[in-house]
C-alpha cells in the first residue's frame, strides 16, 4: 500500500520516479542497478493531447514513433 500511495500522487513533481520506485523495500529483491540503465535526459512522446486514441492505437502510434527515431539515430551513426 505504502508504494502504490506513492505512485498514485497527482502531481508527477510528488510522485516517485521510477529510480525511486525500484528503491523501495518492495522492489527491493529484484531490484539490481548493473541491468537497470538510467535515461539522463527527458522524453517527449509527440501525439497530439487533443485526440482520443483507444489503446491498441495508441500503441500503434507510439511504436511508429520509436521506430521512425530508430531509423534516424541509424543513419546519424552511419555518416
Amino acid at each position: 500500500m505504502d508504494l502504490i500511495s506513492k505512485l498514485l500522487v497527482f502531481r508527477p513533481s510528488g510522485r516517485l520516479s521510477a529510480t525511486q520506485a525500484l528503491e523501495h523495500p518492495y522492489f527491493i529483491r529484484f531490484h539490481n542497478e548493473e541491468f537497470e540503465p538510467t535515461c539522463l535526459k527527458g522524453i517527449n512522446v509527440f501525439l497530439d493531447d487533443n485526440r482520443k486514441f483507444e489503446v491498441r492505437k495508441y500503441r500503434e502510434e507510439i511504436y511508429k514513433i520509436i521506430i521512425k527515431r530508430n531509423k534516424e539515430m541509424r543513419r546519424q551513426r552511419i555518416m
